[in-house]
């Protein structure tokens, strides 16, 4: 089972161990078998459709980008 810890301000927390951690099932602990603590960020793609198609929208997917990355650093790669 995997699982994300964050604190009450959404942040993640770090530093967790074996430890910190119980699992129950119906009641019963069971013991915590291949534990890994992952503290690596994750990486996020996303492409943006650039063909001619894209006017059609208006700047409507520069807007959904913008709103999906909004808690990302920004990292950007631009290719034509």
């Amino acid at each position: 089972m995997g699982v994300i810890v964050t604190d009450h301000g959404g942040h993640f927390v770090e530093g967790l161990r074996r430890e910190d951690f119980r699992a129950f099932d119906n009641g019963i602990e069971q013991p915590l078998i291949g534990f890994t603590a992952i503290e690596e960020p994750g990486q996020v793609l996303l492409l943006i459709e650039a063909g001619p198609a894209v006017y059609l929208l208006e700047g409507g997917h520069e807007w959904a980008a913008d709103a999906c990355s909004v808690d990302y650093p920004r990292v950007t790669a631009w290719r034509s």
